[in-house]
């Protein structure tokens, strides 16, 4: 029995390693790694007692230092709470639940809290001391405190994390509420044990589910991006004679730099400097995207980014942009920006063509797991045929435009796992304007 609760809780480790390949690091996510390693000490500490052949100093030793495991979890299921939902009603539980768990730590090492170890059948059992009340109320807390976890687990926007947590969640409920039976009256260790393997056993399973369901996106995602064959315009030979082009534009725009020193050249020279850095970034990720197949994407802030393109290249009187709403998205900047800048490119063009001010809002809403940017532009909404126009390649109603500036848009949002789609303006109306989806950050 001590072998196998020990290859258990050393189980709850690896649990970890999987989790951070599917969810990486955040706040939350460390959070639920701190409880998984609390979980794993106090499987470490029932093994202990099925380890008669260790005496009763050493086990008592052995049982009061891995028991602290259990006496962690609830600061960890507060600062899972804490970092759902941050108000001062959760600081303070925080704060509360890591000073009493302090108390009973230090309790534990004392025979006030721990007597000593008595064998009972083929295990040890504790024999708790005068302060075994404080034990047993903590214990109670630790019952309570993954209710309170459940009822703001909705408002994690991973709807995978948010699944493993709620399942967490219930186990812990589940497998504390058969533990607590050591405590309460004389079942002796056995419903303990149960009730950690009950925990280990929902862990496990849930883990393999929103793995699945993870490795399923991106395999769709890599199935998409290699059968979709209309951006080999973008190979290899092409990225290094675009570099080598924009090394020369960027050449002589430094001569020219140096030999007119006007505020009004220098503005221009450097934007074109900031566009030829873009475009070398540009050429770095997506050179690298080609080489390696990843991406490196990270959470960012959506107005932040609109705004950075539009000072850029844009802040005019000619062009305004309105940003209704906000959200933290997951994206590659690079790429992200590339996106945005064609589109307020074409916006400023057509505004031009039709001698009229460019106005562009962006309209941000959110759901639980996406963020959705509808744009719309002074120009009016977009042609009916236009929804599918955009996607093909060399087919453009611009006489100096190749037709592959939204494909391209459509593509990098795809590589982002993000959507480029041409929607109803609303939902009693068939004018088309085009909306960015991405997926939220935790």
């Amino acid at each position: 029995m001590s072998i196998l609760t020990i290859l258990i809780s050393l189980y709850t480790i690896v649990l970890i390693a999987f989790l951070r390949k599917i969810y990486g690091n955040n706040k939350t996510t460390n959070s639920v790694y701190a409880l998984l390693v609390a979980i794993s000490l106090w499987q470490f500490s029932l093994a202990i007692l099925f380890m008669i052949q260790l005496s009763p100093d050493t086990a008592l030793w052995l049982f009061r230092v891995f028991r602290v495991g259990q006496l962690l979890l609830l600061p960890a299921l507060a600062a899972i709470l804490y970092t759902i939902i941050q108000n001062r009603f959760t600081t303070f539980i925080l704060l509360i639940s890591m000073a009493c768990s302090l108390m009973v730590i230090v309790i534990n090492f004392t025979s006030l809290g721990i007597l000593q170890l008595n064998i009972v059948d083929d295990y040890y059992f504790p024999q708790y001391g005068t302060l075994a009340t404080v034990y047993k109320v903590y214990v109670l807390f630790t019952l309570l405190f993954p209710l309170l976890v459940l009822r703001y687990v909705n408002l994690l926007h991973n709807i995978n994390l948010r699944t493993f947590v709620k399942v967490t969640m219930i186990a812990m409920l589940t497998g504390s509420t058969i533990t607590s039976l050591n405590v309460v009256g004389t079942h002796g260790l056995i419903p303990g044990v149960i009730g950690n393997y009950i925990m280990i056993i929902s862990l496990i399973s849930t883990l393999l589910y929103t793995y699945n369901i993870t490795l399923n996106k991106h395999k769709r995602l890599i199935e998409k991006i290699i059968m979709d064959k209309s951006l080999n315009v973008f190979s290899s030979d092409l990225i290094h004679e675009i570099r080598n082009n924009a090394t020369v534009v960027k050449g002589f725009n430094d001569i020219i730099m140096l030999e007119n020193n006007d505020a009004r050249t220098q503005k221009f020279t450097n934007q074109i400097n900031t566009a030829i850095g873009n475009i070398n970034l540009l050429i770095t990720q997506y050179g690298e995207f080609i080489k390696h197949g990843t991406l490196k994407l990270e959470s960012c802030d959506m107005t932040n980014i609109i705004q950075k393109v539009y000072t850029q290249f844009y802040y005019s009187d000619d062009i305004k942009i309105n940003i209704n709403g906000n959200a933290s998205v997951i994206a590659n900047v690079t790429f992200l920006k590339q996106v945005l800048f064609n589109i307020i490119k074409n916006a400023s063009e057509e505004s031009r063509k039709l001698n009229i001010p460019c106005v562009i809002n962006f309209d941000i809403d959110t759901d639980d797991n996406n963020a959705d940017i509808k744009i719309i532009d002074s120009n009016g909404t977009l042609d009916y045929n236009f929804e599918t126009d955009i996607f093909k390649i060399f087919e453009s109603k611009k006489q100096d435009g190749f037709g592959i500036g939204l494909l391209a848009c459509s593509k990098l949002m795809l590589y982002q796992d993000g959507k480029f789609n041409i929607i109803n303006k609303s939902d009693d109306s068939e004018e088309k304007i085009i909306q960015l989806t991405l997926k939220r950050a935790i």
